[in-house]
């Protein structure tokens, strides 16, 4: 048979039986437009941050920092980076004389949370938001304003354009935001952008006058300084060395030192840092775009096995009259491109529409997701097109094969016979991988060691792919004796079609397997941690009353004043009110949360089980630590007792050895797992602060004294007050809205499972037309013939 006759053979195969080939498309193009979405989604997330830091920062030519003291903060919310030592201000003047430098800018950084009218954090998905000083100089400053001036007065601040879209304000609004210093009503006197982009990347910013921003802020010392000009690198260093008593290279001496460095590479370091930040969340979302894929891939597969199995015949014929193997392999690979090809580019172009809808989901659940302007890059057009094509045509391949292999005798055969149920060597290795994986999972869970479980989770799932025939087998003729029993020979015609071909239904039922795994895996966990924590702090919580910062946003950070405690505490009908500040420590390198109670207040209002030890130790400097700590230390093989000492470091250079004096059992609640607890008025000391983080209220339980306390906290911007009901429930609003993010990702693999099922079914019944003809011959009603298929 000649190729162009082939050809036309198979664009009219294509042109007869598109309703064939409509749902298949379909799942392509679903695949591909979530997959696009989700690639458009990473490339945002990182999108241009390293190009927009590198120009916003082109002016800077040299910087100086703290020394990295030690790890990034394990115990607080999100990833914060390495502690660093605080550059002292008289660091700045050393600069003054240096030849070469042109203008040197001290840079002030500390945690500032604007808040909405309800008391609410304004949140754009960045990790940290911080308040900074104005900085004057053009050159050295990397926002730009594109809206009203720069501030001049110390309740005027700048604000970046997504900030602002999110806040919903503009120029002349007025903006509520919480320092260190407390709260703060402040005029919008500009609004900027950082370089090009409309945020920076890295956190959001709000932008002090330049002379009172450090007061405002609260902040001791500088968070870097800036300088442009000719001057070296060295020339700087020298100039600087004598301001501290460590050294300039970035070796640590005595927890006190500087790094000087080339802004490029100081840029460059921010750039990495902000895309290592992303990467879990670009990891996560291709992970959901896998699933799809894979349900899409089974889809496809499976669509090209019914179509080979239902042409067997026609495919024998033209093996007979000459059309060689190459060429019906050729003819099917052909209609997969066709189908590849429309699906994939319609699903590009569908995914830029899903991306949007994507966006707007994840805002209804509270997960903004991305701050700046939208970009879609070609790239990912053609990359989740190309997909598309790559997938459509590598599900079709075996199939192809096995249609290449048809003899011409197949033409007198009536069908085909399935006998991948009763295949030793599959259901010997699905048999392994069940037993292997199963048990994997099982000791990975009771050993706390999520790699082995992990891996147990993939061939247990493996085991059902590999084994679905046998298991199809069995379970459609368990479920086929009692749809027997009921529907009597209706019942039993759709089991034996159910069995007829279990491969198929195996692999139609994968797709649905898969999503509703991973759906009950995320319930399960979401449920068991908010299950966890709300019976943790249910437990040990004492306190009629919870007043916490922000809410339990895991972007939340201390913002209530410190006022509130102590006028709760003068609030007739209020028997305690224990408060929680929280500080940045350093224990042995590695970053912690310090928290400063009183221990008398704390232990009428929050069960922290003291096991060993008394928090009364805590007024005379001792410390208590957390039974964790304790464990840890165990592991690493070192004892941590009562009398111990402990060595804590607080990045402006305060602490010093504390004693241990209490060990507890039960963490506090929240974001803010504070593993070592002092006095407060040590932790003021050594970390000065006029937000609390959390405060616990006792109370005679009367209307009016819950009134009383209830006028107190609305006094408070940055407080959010709830019933200890209320609180303990709303510690696991974080993990519902993960596990409705995860709802709505699967959601997709579930729809295209269950095009892929419907699918599958149509299919099936038109290479039943026969079968189902003779039945409706020989007396079987049409409502009997729905009633199979349906069973």
């Amino acid at each position: 048979m000649t190729n162009s006759g082939m050809t036309r053979v198979t664009i009219r195969g294509l042109l007869a039986n598109t309703s064939r080939f409509t749902l298949t498309g379909l799942a392509v193009l679903l695949s591909v437009a979530f997959l696009t979405a989700m690639l458009i989604l990473t490339s945002a997330l990182s999108g241009t941050a390293a190009e927009d830091i590198t120009e916003a920062n082109a002016g800077v030519d040299v910087v100086i920092t703290g020394a990295e003291l030690g790890a990034s903060l394990a115990d607080g919310p999100g990833d914060t980076g390495p502690i660093v030592s605080v550059v002292p201000t008289p660091t700045v003047d050393a600069l003054t004389t240096v030849d070469g430098v042109e203008t040197a800018v001290g840079v002030v950084s500390e945690p500032a949370v604007v808040v909405n009218d309800e008391g609410q954090p304004v949140e754009t998905g960045t990790i940290s938001t911080v308040g900074e000083n104005w900085i004057p100089a053009d050159e050295l400053n990397p926002y730009r304003i594109v809206e009203g001036t720069s501030p001049v007065e110390s309740d005027e601040v700048v604000i970046d354009v997504s900030l602002a879209d999110e806040a919903g304000v503009t120029v002349g609004d007025t903006l509520t935001v919480i320092t260190d210093s407390g709260e703060l009503e402040a005029t919008v006197s500009g609004l900027a952008t950082y370089g090009p982009a409309d945020a920076n990347p890295a956190e959001t910013v709000v932008l002090f006058a330049a002379d009172s921003a450090a007061e405002t802020l609260g902040a001791e010392g500088f968070d870097r300084i800036l300088v442009d000009g000719t001057a070296t690198v060295d020339d700087v260093a020298a100039a600087v060395a004598g301001t501290v008593d460590g050294t300039v290279d970035g070796t640590v001496a005595d927890g006190e030192g500087l790094v000087v460095e080339p802004g490029s590479e100081w840029a460059g370091a921010i750039a990495d840092d902000v895309e290592s930040r992303t990467s879990f969340q670009s990891t996560f979302l291709l992970f959901f775009a896998f699933t799809a894929l894979v349900a899409g891939t089974t889809i496809i597969y499976n669509t090209f096995v019914i179509s080979v199995t239902q042409r067997t015949q026609e495919i024998a014929l033209l093996r007979s009259i000459g059309a060689s193997r190459r060429q019906v392999l050729a003819s099917v690979m052909a209609e997969a491109a066709v189908i590849g090809l429309v699906a994939s580019v319609a699903g590009a172009a569908l995914g830029v529409a899903t991306v949007y809808g994507l966006i707007a989901i994840f805002e209804a659940i509270g997960l903004p997701f991305v701050s700046d302007g939208l970009v879609i890059e070609s790239s990912s057009l053609v990359m989740g097109a190309a997909v598309g094509m790559l997938v459509t045509l590598g599900s079709a391949f075996l199939p192809a094969r096995k249609a290449a292999a048809i003899a011409p005798i197949e033409a007198l055969r009536d069908a085909a016979v399935d006998t991948s149920a009763t295949s030793l060597i599959r259901n010997i290795a699905a048999g392994a991988l069940l037993v292997a994986g199963v048990a994997m999972s099982i000791g990975g869970a009771v050993a706390g060691n999520w790699i082995p479980a992990a891996v147990g989770i993939v061939g247990a799932l493996l085991g059902v792919l590999v084994g679905g025939p046998l298991i199809a087998t069995w379970i459609t003729s368990a479920m086929g004796a009692l749809t027997g029993r009921i529907s009597g020979v209706i019942g039993r015609l759709a089991r034996t079609n159910a069995v007829r071909n279990p491969r198929r239904s195996a692999s139609t039922a994968f797709s649905l397997t898969l999503g509703v795994a991973l759906i009950s895996f995320f319930t399960i966990m979401a449920a068991s941690l908010s299950a966890a924590t709300a019976s943790d702090v249910g437990d040990a919580l004492e306190a009629d009353v919870v007043i916490d910062s922000l809410g339990s946003s895991p972007l939340a950070t201390a913002a209530i004043p410190s006022t509130v405690a102590d006028q709760l505490s003068a609030t007739p009908g209020v028997e305690a009110a224990a408060s929680l500040q929280t500080a940045t420590g350093l224990v042995d390198g590695d970053g912690v949360l310090v928290g400063g109670i009183d221990a008398d207040a704390m232990a009428t209002t929050y069960d922290l089980d003291v096991t060993d030890g008394s928090l009364t130790s805590l007024d005379e400097g001792a410390v208590a630590v957390s039974r964790s700590v304790v464990d840890d230390a165990a592991a690493a093989g070192t004892d941590l007792a009562v009398g111990d000492a402990v060595t804590i470091r607080f990045p402006s250079g305060a602490g010093g050895d504390y004693t241990v004096g209490a060990i507890y059992d039960n963490d506090l609640p929240g974001q803010l797992r504070a593993t070592y607890l002092v006095d407060e008025a040590v932790l003021d000391a050594a970390a000065p602060s006029d937000l609390d983080s959390l405060v616990f209220v006792a109370t005679d339980g009367t209307d009016a004294t819950a009134a009383a306390v209830e006028t107190v906290v609305d006094q408070a911007a940055g407080a959010v007050l709830y019933t200890a009901d209320e609180y303990t429930d709303s510690l696991g609003s974080f993990v519902d809205t993960f596990r409705n993010f995860v709802y709505a990702m699967l959601g997709v693999a579930v729809v295209i499972a269950v095009i892929g099922i419907a699918n599958t079914t149509v299919m099936a019944i038109n290479e039943r037309t026969k079968e189902i003809g003779m039945l409706r011959a020989i007396g079987m009603t049409g409502s009997q013939v729905r009633s199979m298929i349906r069973t």
